[in-house]
């Protein structure tokens, strides 16, 4: 041997340390909680969307499966269950059931809320099929 011996290194830590580095550890999994759950804050809010909207963007809005949010004013029944939906950008026709619309009657010039999912196909008219309750503003 070369006369040196060799000693195990003892690990000495200041426990100041040890705590700072814990709550640097508490800092960075708060700010990843924060990370992941922000963007579901902006998920669970629902964009209104004006009837021009969705006839721009229906094979979109059809291929996702969206629910689309609108105001509007019920204007007219055309069917057992379809009625016009009209904004102050254009009109749409609407499949409601029964059991979605309002108990109360309402009129035409009444702003209401439709949730519906978009409907879509070639050389058909845009539809809405409602998929919740309709409700007044």
């Amino acid at each position: 041997m070369n006369g040196y011996t060799t000693l195990s290194p003892i690990r000495v830590t200041f426990w100041p340390f040890r705590l700072l580095h814990y709550q640097t550890n508490i800092v960075h999994m708060k700010c990843l909680l924060l990370g992941l759950l922000l963007p579901l804050c902006f998920l669970a809010q629902k964009k209104y969307y004006t009837i021009g909207e969705v006839l721009k963007n229906a094979r979109q809005l059809t291929y996702d499966s969206a629910t689309v949010k609108i105001r509007g004013y019920i204007t007219e029944k055309v069917g057992k269950t379809t009625y016009l939906l009209e904004d102050r950008t254009a009109e749409i026709r609407v499949d409601i059931a029964d059991k979605f619309l309002p108990g109360q009657p309402f009129s035409d010039r009444e702003e209401v809320i439709v949730e519906a999912w978009v409907q879509y196909e070639i050389n058909k008219p845009v539809t809405l099929t409602a998929n919740r309750p309709v409700t007044h503003d």
